[in-house]
């Protein structure tokens, strides 16, 4: 809000903007996913939901939607993960684990999954629900810019291994699997993505990102199964979803800075950044029309 008052004089978006048109597709999607994961018996132990809830919140402080993407919170919780035998004493019981392979296959698996949900997102972007900007060029003009910010909060429920834990709800479902007693949790992710754009119109650019993502997420997959039979594939899931969506945020620059930006002073006429009506929900502007009737 601070971009925009000093950009075009006034607020242009109304609050939690980012999140608009979202809530109900990530309600959607994490539907989905949930019943995969209860249908599958997909189940991680407390301690990795724990760090991918804890790199998700992190991650939101910075205030930058690109530090919410699944490769960062996985690839930060699985190096985390790396070091557990260095700080396992100083965790409480409920979060000792020994991990298994079957574990980390899970893990990559999911970090898979989420990539596909990110590249989901990019479905929802169109050319009038992106925030424009302006700013001062290298030539000492107004430059335009389109900034892409989603974001989208998956309240998924997992299958988690209470063991002797009390339930506080006398009707939580509770099911005990080869001697050992199970109950259902909220997992809540926050996935988000933010990318600035100069050279082509955001849905263009969006079109041309979900296939790379998609591309991605399958190769991760992949990788993650093949862990089954080799366990180094595993660790190779990692570190090509790290690389790879690196290599996709390197492309990105590169072709920014190599191509014109669209929205740059022309001499052929008025280039338009965007129109703010299109912007105004039904709301804002039924209100805008009865300030113009008085």
């Amino acid at each position: 809000m601070e971009k925009e008052r000093l950009t075009f004089g006034y607020k242009v978006f109304p609050t939690l903007d980012e999140w608009y048109g979202l809530k109900r597709i990530g309600l959607i999607l994490s539907v989905l996913l949930s019943l995969l994961f209860i249908g599958l018996g997909i189940f991680l132990p407390p301690l990795m939901i724990g760090l991918l809830i804890i790199f998700s919140l992190l991650f939101s402080f910075t205030g930058k939607f690109s530090w919410l993407n699944s490769v960062y919170i996985f690839g930060a919780s699985s190096l985390t993960l790396l070091f557990y035998p260095y700080y396992e004493s100083y965790l409480p019981d409920l979060l000792k684990v020994t991990l298994t392979l079957d574990h980390w296959i899970i893990f990559t698996i999911l970090m898979g999954i989420f990539i596909l949900a990110e590249a989901f997102l990019l479905t929802r972007t169109r050319d009038d629900q992106t925030f424009p900007e302006r700013f001062i060029g290298s030539r000492g003009k107004q430059v335009g810019q389109h900034r892409i910010k989603k974001l989208a909060l998956l309240p998924l429920l997992f299958i988690w291994p209470i063991g002797d834990l009390d339930i506080f709800f006398q009707y939580w479902p509770v099911f005990d699997y080869q001697g050992e007693s199970y109950g259902l949790i909220f997992f809540p992710l926050l996935l988000g993505l933010e990318h600035v754009i100069r050279t082509q119109r955001p849905k263009v650019f969006s079109q041309w990102l979900l296939k790379r993502l998609t591309l991605l997420g399958l190769i991760v997959i992949g990788f993650s199964l093949l862990g089954f039979l080799y366990a180094p594939f595993i660790l190779l899931s990692i570190i090509v979803g790290l690389i790879g969506r690196e290599i996709l945020l390197f492309m990105t620059r590169q072709h920014e800075a190599n191509h014109t930006s669209l929205y740059s002073p022309s001499a052929q006429g008025l280039k338009v950044l965007a129109s703010i009506l299109s912007h105004l929900r039904v709301t804002w502007a039924l209100k805008l029309e009865k300030s113009l009737l008085k």
